[in-house]
């Protein structure tokens, strides 16, 4: 298939729930390309098969950090990583003309590069090339792809949604691949860019049912000892959240509160959020991609959804209710201790029928239909 009429987002250049599952901009981005590296290498059904190896257990970790304030994670053990055997990374600091050679010959290669940016320095990013006058400039960093050249343009792929769009200008057979003159991008990459390429896949088959394996193993994990203490996994993270609160022992940061000094524990109230998202979207991905094994009908799948739904349904609400906290400079949790207890509720459901099915639940996420 011609790279640019790849599948990336869905009409109107919104990406589809079942991308955006993935992760964040990194994650995602690396999908599609080692998505068109196994492609490339003629693999069956190149992208059911990786969507299984980006499969990822859904426990939010909490541990103690510097001044009392919870670190909040989600892990970042991707099973796809097995298959990369080699990749490169290499940053340009104002040395334009050399980055868009490097980017010209990786393309003549037949790779996608992923980039990163100054997002104030991108002209088809919503705040691309802010007044210099302007008291705020957007100093974060943007990634998106690069995944094909001719003479006089980049063809590249951006969260439309992030588009400025007086600046973006789409192929007429792929609303999700934008185009923009070399000269545009020499212009941007003035000060800084880096360029992520994968080089090689190692291993193209990996084995799926010890992949799922560890996925639902670590789910059913509670709590790691590190060389600096305990974190708090899952179920065990929520409690301790719970714990904490009841003793009256845990304040939620907010603008107002940020930079006073506490006795007791903190949580960054946007950390957790954060958190929590991740958390939901790996839920998703489960129910997501028993609809693309059409194994949703299955009764056991059928009950697992189910769960997986209400415990998301509940993290949603607990997100909320995080959200107006924050807004509203309230820093405390015990007027709403019954939807952290409706929490743990939902996560113990699905844990015990995770442990009751495990097995089971294996073989049919990596079983072949017959």
């Amino acid at each position: 298939m011609n790279i640019l009429e790849e599948d990336f987002y869905h009409s109107g250049n919104q990406i589809t729930e079942k991308y955006s599952i993935l992760g964040n901009c990194i994650s995602r981005n690396t999908f599609f390309i080692v998505r068109h590296k196994l492609i490339q290498l003629g693999v069956n059904d190149p992208e059911r098969y990786l969507y299984k190896l980006y499969l990822q257990n859904w426990n939010i970790r909490i541990s103690d950090g510097m001044d009392r304030v919870l670190e909040c994670s989600v892990d970042e053990n991707f099973n796809w990583k097995k298959i990369v055997d080699k990749t490169t990374e290499k940053i340009f600091e104002n040395n334009p003309d050399d980055a868009i050679e490097y980017i010209t010959k990786k393309l003549h290669n037949n790779q996608i590069l992923l980039i990163t940016a100054n997002a104030s320095d991108i002209v088809f990013h919503v705040s691309g090339h802010l007044d210099k006058n302007a008291k705020e400039q957007d100093d974060r960093k943007i990634r998106f792809l690069i995944i094909k050249e001719n003479n006089e343009n980049f063809y590249f792929v951006y969260t439309y949604s992030l588009c400025n769009k007086k600046k973006y200008t789409h192929y007429e057979k792929n609303e999700s691949v934008g185009i923009l003159s070399k000269n545009e991008f020499r212009n941007m990459f003035k000060k800084f860019v880096s360029i992520f390429t994968v080089d090689e896949l190692q291993q193209v088959q990996v084995d799926e049912k010890e992949c799922m394996q560890n996925v639902f193993s670590d789910i059913l994990n509670d709590i790691v000892e590190t060389n600096i203490g305990k974190k708090y996994v899952g179920i065990e993270a929520i409690k301790y959240i719970k714990t904490l609160t009841e003793q009256q022992k845990l304040i939620l940061l907010n603008k107002e509160n940020y930079n006073k000094k506490f006795e007791f524990y903190k949580v960054d109230c946007e950390k957790i959020r954060l958190s929590i998202v991740w958390s939901i979207n790996r839920k998703k991905h489960f129910i997501q991609l028993a609809q693309e094994l059409s194994i949703d009908n299955v009764e056991q799948i059928q009950y697992f959804n189910y769960l997986l739904k209400e415990t998301i349904s509940k993290w949603y609400l607990f997100s909320d209710v995080i959200k107006y906290k924050f807004y509203k400079s309230e820093d405390t949790l015990e007027d709403q201790m019954c939807i952290i207890k409706d929490v743990i509720q939902s996560e113990q459901k699905l844990n015990k029928y995770i442990e009751t099915n495990f097995e089971r639940l294996i073989n049919l996420y990596t079983e072949e239909k017959k």
